[in-house]
């Protein structure tokens, strides 16, 4: 809806509206006055000089927002927390259509997508993933609810705002916000009938279109919203895997014979969305409110792009004399382009399926036949939320339960080239059911006391069962069969019980303490698919159990009614784990069965494979632990000029201890050999640095301007890699090493500039400029990505009822890469270097080259330059 300010003034009249009246006499034409939008630009620069002079001129101000990153709502520049937030009408002047769209916009937040709209990492503060092992850092949350599966599928159409949390937010938000959280809040229903019609049109058959109405069943007393919207992209990129040009891995033999593969340039990267959402809210009595939700959301994503980069410029094994001759397997240091790269996927190897023959022993009729499969990534998700708010006396209890059910199947090959994998790895079907639901109560004392409290109670379970098919495969891998079989399913179950509360204390005129903190039990079980010697299913279970207290206390001055500082200590936690690689299906079961039983002072006897299972080493690497980390913080909140002008400041350390890490276990797999895994230990210590800041500038009712910052500068204290250990032939010590997967600098900033053409309407224009400075993809800090550099142009006109806007997105087409996935390259011939003389086992990092294949990276593609137009049509009051 369009505000029109006055801006009269008694003592001097608008020079800059005094032209534009001048300009119009004669000529009311709808189309002079579009053209005369252009140069209302240019008048509303030139008011920035005249309001130095006449500061009254202006009335506009900045845009309030209410948030509840302290689950109860405040205003945004009360609270003593670096929190971004946009409100629904922010969103749709920026373009906001998506989590990934959020990120950009958001200082010091960024995520990194591999595999589709699935495994999303969210990175805030630089406190990245090692890929994508373990729980995430940061968190999603749905109306404060956590989001225990991707996000990546969710609408913005129907959230009145998103809000992004820096800093761990345990004592609030709970498990696994251990360097922040990210809350998506949906729409409240009204008590006024209104609502909206909305789409877009736009190049890469880029269509959505939505629509959201909300309005009163009983007056006062029974209210109601519901949602739906439709979203389509069709991707700008194809495949471009050539006739018969698919093969096996060299050094094995074809199983596929007479079965060449097709030609397949089909799309990828297609996208398709629907999202329904329909609330209640009954307000039966003045001091109750009950609020009922559901939510569905259903997405069909063709496979991804991951464009294979094969160029490998240093590390490499070619001469003698260098320490990494012997165990390096290449990799390319400098900035990795996608200029030149491209996508070979054996799609209709997925699609079609085929029969594979024998090369080792015998396989039944269902194994040989690899069942077609539809490729890509379907997503089907079932949300429900009931809250109960009842105040009394002035004390205000809250009781809220939810469930969650995400149904998630995807087929992919992940090998990235023509290669058919002959054992069947690189090539799955996956299905993961997640079901979860939560209970949380709450009672808070009187808000308008000198002390103020709050206590809570929280219970969350989840069941994760995973399946798995490799699709192609002609070896006899026992528990893993390819073809037509799923492996035995596995389950992972998460408990978590909580109590959590705190204190605000007034100490005097303007200063507040505020102290907060949870302590939590995580419960975790795991139930494997294994399958013993015998190729009889005997599942294997586990359970761990983990306890942590997360405090924040936060000291803030409210010096005036404009500004406000605040320091604050915070500790957050990351859950622990399994390392599931010991719990696959292609494991002996009595191997796993050992470790879990066994005791380091009192090993016995492990069973007879190969290796054999060493309860002294591995027994710790069932699982790893919780993270921990400290964070120090000082802000301040500021406001200027009557409101139209925002200043937010804040600066940061971090102490991250018990860092997860990547190191490398040798396992037996069932068809007598060996497997090299990677899993996560507890090896790594950080130092992280670094703030936001954030501003904006309104200068009258036609121009604004915001610059935002964000700086993170993340070291590693101690920690060694594996992989860093072979690249370089020593013992992969990353002190001093930066944190990978994360820029060191981020900026938003940009202009939205409006002039009236006519009494009803409005023309409008605003740009957006998002940079993002290169990133280490790994922490061998030798492959980067470059900066990405984006600019936006959105124009239009506007009315009370309708908006109308064009866009352009990533005008200049930047390529860069959003994330790179390492692999290694099958169609390369093997390294074979000479093997260390010295060479023991209790030097895995001197294991030589022997039959290795260099290393590969997959660059996963960002969006070019898309044009189009949106519209929205609102109803009602």
């Amino acid at each position: 809806m369009v505000t029109h300010i006055d801006t009269s003034v008694t003592e001097h009249d608008d020079p800059v509206k005094e032209l534009k009246k001048i300009l119009i006499v004669g000529n009311h034409s709808m189309l002079s006055r579009i053209c005369l939008f252009v140069m209302g630009i240019v008048f509303s620069l030139v008011n920035t000089t005249i309001l130095l002079t006449f500061p009254h001129i202006a009335e506009a101000q900045i845009e309030e927002i209410v948030v509840t990153a302290r689950k109860k709502e405040e205003s945004l520049q009360e609270v003593p927390l670096s929190i971004s937030a946009f409100s629904s009408n922010q969103m749709r002047e920026r373009g906001i259509s998506n989590n990934y769209d959020v990120a950009s916009f958001t200082p010091n937040f960024n995520t990194v997508q591999l595999v589709g709209r699935d495994n999303d990492r969210p990175t805030v503060r630089g406190m990245a993933n090692p890929g994508n092992r373990g729980e995430a850092n940061a968190s999603y949350f749905i109306d404060g609810t956590f989001v225990a599966r991707s996000i990546a599928t969710a609408t913005i159409a129907s959230m009145e705002r998103v809000e992004v949390l820096r800093g761990p937010q345990s004592a609030q938000f709970g498990r696994a916000t251990f360097s922040g959280a990210v809350n998506y809040i949906t729409r409240k229903p009204t008590n006024e009938f209104t609502g909206e019609v909305n789409g877009r049109f736009g190049s890469s058959e880029d269509y959505q279109f939505g629509a959201w109405a909300s309005g009163p069943i009983l007056e006062d007393k029974l209210l109601f919203l519901v949602s739906g919207s439709w979203d389509h992209y069709g991707g700008q990129w194809n495949n471009n895997l050539q006739p018969n040009t698919a093969f096996t891995q060299p050094t094995f033999p074809d199983p596929y014979v007479g079965q060449n593969t097709e030609g397949d340039t089909s799309p990828l990267g297609e996208q398709e969305t629907m999202d329904f959402l329909a609330k209640l809210t009954w307000l039966p009595f003045e001091s109750t409110e009950i609020n009922l939700k559901a939510s569905y959301t259903d997405a069909d994503d063709s496979h991804w792009p991951n464009n294979a980069f094969t160029t490998m410029n240093c590390q490499l094994p070619d001469n003698p004399d260098d320490p990494w001759y012997r165990t390096s397997q290449g990799t390319f240091c400098g900035e990795m382009k996608i200029d030149g790269t491209e996508n070979r996927k054996n799609i209709p190897d997925i699609i079609n399926g085929f029969v594979v023959e024998p090369v080792q022993g015998d396989l039944t009729d269902l194994e040989k036949i690899a069942v077609g499969v539809k490729p890509g990534q379907r997503r089907k998700t079932t949300r429900l939320l009931a809250e109960w708010i009842q105040e009394i006396a002035g004390f205000t209890s809250t009781l809220k339960g939810s469930y969650s059910f995400d149904d998630f199947e995807s087929a992919y090959d992940l090998d990235h080239q023509e290669v058919r994998a002959v054992w069947g790895l690189f090539n799955f079907n996956n299905r993961f059911e997640t079901e979860d639901y939560s209970f949380e109560y709450s009672i808070e004392t009187p808000a308008d006391k000198s002390v103020r409290g709050k206590l809570g109670v929280y219970y969350f379970s989840k069941d994760l069962t995973d399946h798995q098919r490799s699709i192609a495969g002609p070896l006899t891998v026992w528990g893993t069969s390819p073809g037509a079989l799923f492996q035995d399913p596995r389950l992972q179950e998460t408990d978590n019980k909580a109590i959590f509360g705190g204190v605000s204390l007034d100490l005097a005129d303007g200063w507040t303490l505020d102290a907060e903190a949870r302590y939590a039990e995580d419960d975790l079980k795991i139930t494997s698919g294994q399958r013993n010697m015998n190729n009889e299913p005997t599942p294997v279970q586990d359970s761990l159990t983990y306890t942590a207290l997360t405090p924040r206390v936060t000291l803030n001055w409210q010096a005036t009614d404009s500004l406000m500082t605040y320091a604050l200590v915070a500790k957050g936690t990351k859950p622990g784990g399994f390392n599931t690689e010991y719990y696959r299906s292609d494991i002996f079961s009595e191997f796993t069965e050992y470790l879990v039983d066994c005791d380091p002072a009192n090993p016995g006897t492990p069973p007879n494979t190969n290796p054999l299972a060493n309860c002294e080493e591995e027994k710790s690497n069932l699982a790893f632990k919780e993270e921990e980390q400290w964070t120090y913080e000082a802000g301040l909140k500021s406001t200027w000029l009557d409101r139209r002008v925002m200043i937010n400041l804040s600066a940061f350390y971090i102490d991250w201890r018990n860092q997860g890490l990547f190191a490398r276990s040798v396992l037996p797999n069932s068809s007598g050999s060996t497997n090299t895994s990677t899993i996560l230990v507890n090896a790594g210590k950080s130092r992280i640095i670094g703030l936001e800041f954030e501003s904006n500038y309104v200068f009258n009712e036609n121009l604004s301007l915001f610059a935002n910052y964000g700086y993170n500068k993340g070291e590693f204290k101690e920690g060694k890699d594996p992989d860093y250990a072979l690249l370089t032939g020593g013992d992969g010590d990353l002190t001093g090493n930066d944190i990978p997967a994360s820029p060191n600098h981020s900026v938003v900033f940009g202009f939205d500039a409006s002039s009236q053409l006519s009494p009803d309407i409005d023309g409008f224009f605003r740009s957006d400029f998002l940079y993002e400075s290169e990133r280490f993809h790994r922490s061998s800090n030798f492959g980067k990505l470059g900066e990405r550099k984006i600019v936006n142009f959105r124009m239009g006109l506007r009315s009370d009822q309708w908006t109308l806007t064009f866009y352009v997105r990533n005008l200049t087409d930047d390529d860069t890469p959003l994330s790179v996935f390492n692999f290694v390259n099958f169609a390369a011939d093997p390294i074979v270097t000479p093997p260390y003389p010295d060479h023991t086992p209790a030097e895995p990092h001197l294991a030589e080259n022997n039959g290795e294949y260099p290393n590969m990276y997959a660059l996963n593609p960002q969006r070019g330059r898309d044009i189009g137009a949106e519209f929205q049509w609102r109803f009602g009051n």
